[in-house]
């Protein structure tokens, strides 16, 4: 079934794109091929069959400083002109159906391959291959890519191909396709990081170890095969193919208006200062490579289509259709939807500078009633519209990694009474023993650890019951809560109070990026009276990160990181079901888990210099006669860390003091944190 809706969505796309080229000639042939969004001097479709006719003539096209495109497409298009119009119609039309049919596989390679990184407890919308083939063919900047006819979309054929090979493990296809792609458009060169990544990662187990010698073998040939290419063309046309392709990309020698950054800014700088900015402007397109494919080595994929967005808003010669590839790899990782802080943001940014960028080029140059700075205007939005959509995603990549590593911080602990499993043999009173064994698919899910830590603490080598400690007779005494009377609502305020007051009142914008953010009722511009309590200000003084740097240490140092695993697992189960049968899993789960991490979490303890002893003995110092002792480590942690969270509050107190003075009045928002996470302030 998903075969066939795939083969309608690529019959139905091509369709419409035959149709249109077609029917209306003149509508591609007179506007869409001459607008500047689409078209650039190395992609332009009719700079190509001005080329071509040169090259028929024995005229070499690289003299008239008119073609700047690859040979490969001089070769192509020398065998099309001979054909009809037709012919070159079905060509374009094809190959956008050939660049979604290698999404669709690319989404299906994705999906098996990401079946074991998934966040416990995850529930997942996943794009079929279908779905991801409409994204692309139906985009309308894809749609007009084509029928501009521009040559960009061999390139993103290209790259989608190399991307493809490499998840696919095909190293060989993967490094050739990408040598196409850096021959056809240069800048696609960078994602020989992220497909040498692939390379490697898709050698087998035994050859782990040889990761950095992958790498060096796979960059080595695509330098070989993109090396040859070039000197094989420079032999053919000589040295002014190299400057009319690569030096004329790298130095943006033709100012023509696009929707990049390059034109304008290259038109107002004096002469002598462009060799530095032409250095500066392309590193910084080109730099990303190695610390975004080593950031997100785990997934050089992802890596790969950050890549491609970095690419399409920092090259030289961008256009419309760049970001129409950038925008058909989004859907490949669906998962990071719910991540995303700042979608709206972006996805208006992006829509205002493609509907203000013809708007803008026709008062500027049709009617002469604008100037280039309305129409740059509309390119910078666009631009800063990508770059926004960038960090978004690779922030929200980041999120989510930390959601698999440590399930733990994703959910809360409830230690409610009455919560709390045992494995004490010789409990009385007040436990209560549950007959039976663990049901087999939760006990054989675990096997391996289960059977370490009964090894560990000679249980005879299974787990046959579980203690659950429960009340009887006694309830939990919650601490009463505090009157909110002289708590009141500005609004609830007398005028009166308010008119004497507010110029001692301090406002407090709770959560989101800052734990407190204060700004005092007088604070202007110019004088500003404002207070930041940020979460990094937190972590520093209360060393939380190093508290939890110190744990996951002593976490790895366990054997087979069994610790991790059994959190991890641990954490697939709903602890705050309300559903017996529900619940009654999770506890059953609990007890497999609970003598591991029990007696990692109350045996742990503290490496002294000058005691190795355990909890119960000591040592009298000889010098200092006191006594050394190894204390548990995570309750010593837990005590250091309330004591630090007790003296950054005190600090933190004196500190809006000198601020404030002592007589200020904290106004605070109620928002709860369910309502500002992942949310700008209003």
């Amino acid at each position: 079934a998903e075969r066939r809706r795939l083969l309608r969505v690529l019959i139905t796309g091509s369709a419409i794109r035959l149709i249109i080229l077609v029917a209306f000639p003149g509508l591609v042939s007179h506007y869409l091929s001459g607008r500047v969004e689409l078209s650039t001097p190395v992609t332009s479709y009719k700079r190509l069959v001005e080329g071509v006719h040169l090259s028929i003539h024995n005229t070499s096209p690289y003299d008239g400083g008119i073609f700047h495109q690859s040979p490969l497409l001089l070769i192509l298009f020398r065998v099309l002109h001979v054909l009809p119009d037709m012919f070159t119609n079905i060509v374009y039309v094809a190959v956008d159906a050939m660049i979604a049919l290698t999404l669709a596989k690319l989404a299906a390679a994705k999906a098996d391959k990401s079946k074991s990184s998934r966040v416990p407890g995850e529930i997942r919308f996943v794009c079929t291959p279908s779905a991801i083939a409409t994204m692309y063919l139906f985009n309308p900047l894809t749609v007009a890519t084509t029928l501009a006819k521009s040559t960009i979309v061999f390139s993103h054929l290209a790259i989608v191909s190399a991307l493809y090979a490499g998840v696919s493990g095909l190293a060989n296809q993967a490094i050739m396709f990408t040598t196409v792609a850096a021959h056809l458009s240069l800048y696609p060169a960078v994602l020989i990081a992220p497909v040498a990544l692939m390379a490697a990662v898709s050698q087998k187990e035994s050859q782990q170890r040889w990761l950095v010698s992958n790498i060096a073998l796979t960059l080595a040939k695509f330098a070989f095969a993109t090396g040859a290419l070039h000197l094989l063309f420079v032999a053919v046309f000589g040295t002014q193919y190299f400057m009319a392709t690569v030096d004329f990309t790298l130095r943006a020698a033709d100012l023509q208006p696009n929707v990049g950054l390059f034109w304008y800014f290259f038109i107002e700088i004096f002469d002598e200062f462009r060799p530095f900015f032409y250095v500066v402007f392309q590193l910084t397109a080109l730099a990303f490579a190695v610390p975004v494919s080593w950031r997100f080595r785990d997934d050089p994929l992802f890596a790969g289509t950050m890549l491609v967005g970095i690419i399409s808003a920092l090259k030289s010669y961008p256009s419309w259709g760049d970001l129409s590839l950038f925008l058909g790899l989004l859907p490949l990782f669906e998962e990071l939807t719910k991540y995303l802080q700042y979608s709206f943001l972006s996805t208006n940014l992006l829509m205002y500078g493609v509907g203000l960028a013809p708007v803008f080029w026709h008062l500027w140059i049709e009617l002469g009633t604008g100037n280039a700075n309305f129409f740059y205007a509309a390119t910078l939005v666009y631009v800063f519209g990508q770059i926004t959509l960038l960090f978004d995603l690779g922030s929200a990549k980041l999120r989510r990694e930390l959601d698999i590593h440590y399930p733990e911080t994703r959910t809360r602990t409830w230690r409610g009474y009455g919560g709390v499993a045992a494995a004490d043999d010789g409990a009385v009173g007040n436990f209560v023993a549950c007959s039976g064994s663990v049901p087999t698919d939760v006990e054989t899910e675990f096997t391996a650890i289960a059977a370490d830590v009964v090894a560990d603490i000679g249980t005879g080598g299974a787990v046959a019951t579980c203690v659950i400690r429960v009340a009887r007779g006694a309830k939990k005494k919650w601490p009463k809560k505090e009157s909110n009377a002289n708590c009141l609502y500005v609004h609830q305020l007398p005028p009166k109070y308010l008119a004497e007051n507010r110029s001692r009142m301090v406002y407090d914008d709770m959560g989101r990026g800052d734990i407190h953010s204060f700004m005092h009722h007088l604070s202007t511009r110019r004088h500003r009276r404002v207070m930041r309590y940020s979460r990094k200000q937190q972590g520093k003084e209360t060393h939380m990160w190093r508290f939890r740097k110190i744990h996951e240490k002593v976490k790895k140092s366990f054997p087979i990181d069994a610790i991790s695993k059994a959190e991890s697992w641990l954490a697939k189960f709903d602890h705050a079901s309300l559903d017996p049968a529900k619940y009654k899993v999770y506890v059953e789960a609990h007890a497999v888990v609970w003598p591991l991490l029990s007696g990692f979490y109350s045996k742990t303890l503290t490496k002294h210099p000058e005691s190795k002893h355990k909890i119960h003995k000591h040592k009298i110092h000889k010098d200092k006669r006191h006594v050394v002792r190894s204390y548990p480590l995570h309750r010593k942690q837990r005590l250091s860390a309330y004591i630090n969270q007790q003296q950054a509050d005190y600090r933190l107190a004196c500190n809006m003091r000198t601020a404030f003075g002592k007589d200020a009045i904290i106004v605070v928002g109620n928002w709860s944190a369910s309502m500002t996470k992942y949310h700008e302030p209003i």
